[in-house]
């Protein structure tokens, strides 16, 4: 960390000490390169004085100027100082660059004699949430100011931040307490970088994987809220004092009293405290008055008592004294801002580990957010650190990391396709997406098909892998399942020796929580879960491959990133890591694997089709809880969600999970044969005509889609009658007709030849019991608080397409002041809201 600055700049006339100089720059008449920094605004101030100003060109905090622009075309201009005249932006940059290129080497070969320019390597930093457009801007215009594109590399603001922070002490409030160095923290340690700079806040998590390297958790994210936004809140204190005319004139007029001005607060922004009980003493140039009086015939001090600070500023001399709130106003929309995106961070899955929060960036070094970020964060699970000279942390990051780059093990990019793979508990689905696409309509997404039974394309794959006597893989998904359902068929009498692996999430969400799950086949034959979820895996990237290729793109196979789902109760589980170790297994590196809860998804999908703005949302107050009832095939999820004032939500309760899928109806219908044959029966049957139990299943769920509220007669099922006669006369010597006419069901149940007509009522009783459970748990976090009467349900997955399911459940959730989203699952929203997650990781 020996690393040597070329100067300690001196700030001009307030003689303000700094290893950084201000983002300010004097250009000529003929667009050539006057001064740079201090020198270059003291140059104009001095021109301003001599009324020879307006021959030149003067640019201050141009830099985030990037950010302002939607496009950024070649040759776009840059308004200076006074507004009235421009030069384009790529010209200002370079020249800027050039100047401190040019410095950097005067002092290079002063130290060591001539120097090959090609033994150098540049290191340009950048905030690490600006785009692509803007990132390539900088990199172009550090070519056209000299700089060769191979000896030229990019590094983002935090990241280089981190690695400096490795080497160096850290400030704690308490001085008598010893400084640890931040290698002492433990390897597996996830921090968040606050990097508060000029411009921008650029937050970002790292995990610290070894004593050298660290990985990227999450992408970068913040905002423009960085000390120069304190700047333009003075300016507008200013502006409310003495109008925007009287200021306007007062700028064009006299630039250099300006600039005295805005160095003057630079000096008491520095210096300014959390809790000063002294007054902020302050001048103000005399011109300023003087405008003020020809305009409006009233002088400063007069105009100040006729705004509402007028009890909290005084006047002595040529100097105002002035309230310290007054001088928080200027700070707090910043601050509050900062807190409120890192507080929305720490309530992500990533941001909930975090342990420490590292602070650094020019602004770091003011004591006011300094005490605003430990009186916020700090805690006996966080420590708020703030290495020594904060606001070098990035430079010296810089040369660290441009060194030995391979220091980051990974970071998160932004990518030019993303694959969701959504691996529910009966079957699956994948979509993807290209980034150009999204953009333009995040719903435009790409469906991979899979053959059907039939031989047909289909949407959906079966969660089945088919392995052989000898234990070795034979067929997975729809072909899977189809091939097993043949060996059955053909098998007659025999037993099938083959082993089918199905519904294997299901099965890991019933199992204690560990890295060693194991599956279980049909005749109990266990394999280990993440070997068959590798497989599984594997076959999906293999289907993707192919799209690929007919699309003659398949060389973005390398570039995609991929998303998978998991079911909500997953959330803090160890099966998390099991998916993501098993994709990896499949061959996929770790940086291209992301995994989303699917009511996370369903959240993205929400926001990205304004399902919120249709009904309000955005307008229900913070704290508003989201409930996502996720009502797939086998199981149903609900998940409550708090509303941020992002836009965004967090995990407020635990998820609840209950049989709320179409399978409550086949159970309940398997429930009833077993009171009326017994549960040995029942198992037998399963056991002996596998598929055959299977279709009966599929049969009666399909058949309780078509059911309404409102219906009398009753429903017809097609039944293996047949089959169940020979188990009945075998067990009880008489027919399943007579076993039925036995029972408490003789009035419900009526036996055909090959089918069944079942009273309505026994159907209705299921959906009763599943929305029953479902607003019961609801009213359970209502009755609590939890849940206010001004929040919303997101009704979705395949059971909630089930009309009698939303006619009985709607009234229920309105009762109790509930709205509901109603999304149908041909929508997909998780493998929408997969996909706008894997593209913003929000």
């Amino acid at each position: 960390m020996k690393i040597a600055f070329p100067q300690a700049f001196n700030g001009g006339n307030h003689k303000l000490l700094s290893l950084k100089t201000p983002t300010s720059i004097l250009i000529n008449k003929d667009r050539k390169f006057e001064n740079f920094g201090y020198e270059a605004e003291e140059r104009y101030e001095e021109l301003c004085l001599l009324k020879q100003h307006e021959q030149f060109y003067f640019f201050k905090h141009f830099k985030m100027k990037l950010q302002e622009l939607k496009g950024l075309e070649a040759n776009f201009l840059l308004a200076d100082e006074t507004g009235s005249k421009e030069l384009p932006a790529m010209l200002v940059f370079s020249l800027a660059i050039k100047c401190l290129m040019e410095h950097a080497l005067k002092y290079i070969k002063g130290k060591r004699g001539n120097t090959d320019e090609s033994s150098i390597l540049w290191a340009l930093t950048v905030p690490a949430i600006w785009n692509e457009a803007e990132t390539q801007f900088m990199k172009d215009a550090a070519v056209k100011a000299g700089i060769k594109r191979e000896y030229l590399k990019i590094v983002f603001e935090p990241e280089a931040a981190s690695f400096a922070c490795r080497y160096l002490h850290i400030n704690t409030l308490d001085q008598t307490k010893y400084k640890p160095c931040f290698s002492d923290v433990p390897i597996g340690t996830m921090y968040m970088v606050v990097d508060l700079g000029g411009g921008t806040a650029d937050i970002v998590i790292h995990k610290k994987i070894d004593q050298m390297r660290v990985k990227e958790i999450s992408r970068p994210s913040g905002g423009p809220w960085g000390g120069t936004e304190v700047d333009s809140n003075f300016l507008k204190f200013v502006i409310k004092i003495v109008g925007a005319k009287v200021f306007m004139l007062f700028k064009k007029k006299y630039p250099g009293d300006y600039a005295e001005l805005m160095q003057e607060f630079e000096v008491k922004k520095r210096n300014v405290e959390h809790d000063m009980k002294k007054k902020v003493h302050f001048k103000l140039p005399a011109s300023l008055s003087n405008i003020c009086q020809k305009e409006t015939r009233k002088d400063l001090q007069e105009t100040v008592k006729e705004t509402e600070y007028r009890d909290k500023m005084q006047f002595v001399g040529d100097k105002v004294l002035i309230d310290p709130e007054i001088f928080y106003s200027f700070f707090e929309p910043v601050t509050d801002k900062i807190v409120e995106h890192v507080t929305y961070i720490l309530g992500t899955r990533q941001g909930s580990q975090v342990a420490l929060l590292l602070m650094v960036g020019g602004f770091s070094e003011s004591k006011y957010i300094q005490n605003i970020m430990k009186s916020e964060f700090q805690s006996d699970k966080m420590d708020v650190l703030i290495p020594d000279e904060p606001g070098v942390s990035v430079i010296k990051g810089a040369v660290v990391f441009a060194r030995e780059e391979k220091l980051l093990a990974f970071r998160i990019r932004d990518v030019t396709c993303v694959a969701a793979m959504h691996i529910g508990r009966n079957k699956t689905s994948m979509a993807i997406q290209f980034r150009n696409n999204f953009k333009q309509d995040p719903n435009k997404v790409l469906g991979v098909t899979f053959q059907g039974p039939s031989g047909d394309q289909t949407m959906y794959d079966s969660a089945c892998v088919l392995i052989d006597q000898s234990m070795n893989i034979n067929c997975v998904g729809n072909e899977a399942e189809e091939k097993y359902k043949q060996l059955c068929d053909s098998s007659m009498e025999k037993e099938v020796e083959w082993h089918i692996f199905k519904d294997f999430i299901l099965q890991l969400e019933e199992q204690e929580d560990n890295i060693e799950l194991i599956l279980r086949d049909q005749k109990n034959v266990q394999i280990n879960a993440i070997d068959i979820l590798k497989i599984y895996i594997t076959h999906g990237i293999s289907h993707l491959g192919n799209l690929y290729r007919q699309r003659g793109v398949y060389e973005l196979m390398q570039e995609t990133h991929f998303v998978f789902t998991a079911p909500a109760s997953w959330a803090e589980r160890a099966s998390i890591r099991l998916l993501s170790e098993a994709a990896e297994m499949a061959g996929l590196k770790e940086e291209n694997i992301s995994i989303v809860l699917e009511s996370e998804a369903i959240n993205q999908y929400c926001k990205i089709n304004k399902h919120w703005d249709n009904l309000k949302i955005a307008d229900a107050p913070i704290g508003s809880i989201v409930v996502i009832a996720n009502l797939t095939e086998a199981k149903g999820d609900l998940t409550f969600h708090e509303k941020k004032s992002m836009g965004a939500v967090s995990g407020a309760y635990k998820t609840v999970s209950g049989p709320w899928g179409t399978k409550s109806l086949s159970d309940g219908f398997m429930h009833t044969l077993t009171i009326i044959l017994g549960m040995d029966l029942v198992d037998q049957f399963k056991r002996e005509h596998p598929t055959i139990y299977n279709d009966l299943c599929t049969t009666v769920e399909v058949r309780g889609k078509r059911i309404r509220i409102d219906q009398e007669t009753n429903v017809n099922l097609r039944f293996p009658v047949k089959n169940f006669d020979e188990l009945c006369r075998k067990s009880f010597f008489k027919s399943f007709s007579e076993c039925v006419e036995d029972s408490e069901y003789r009035t419900k149940i009526k036996v055909a030849t090959v089918k069944l007509d079942i009273d309505t009522s026994l159907f209705k009783g299921v959906f009763s019991r599943v929305t029953d459970a479902i607003v019961g748990h609801v009213k359970e976090h209502q009755m609590s608080g939890g849940i206010q009467r001004n929040s919303f349900l997101v009704l979705t997955g395949g059971f909630s397409d089930y009309d009698m399911l939303k006619v009985l459940i709607l009234p229920k959730l309105e009762s109790l002041g509930v709205k509901t989203v109603l999304i149908h699952s041909d929508e997909c929203p998780v493998l929408k809201g997969a996909i706008a997650y894997g593209f913003t990781c929000e």
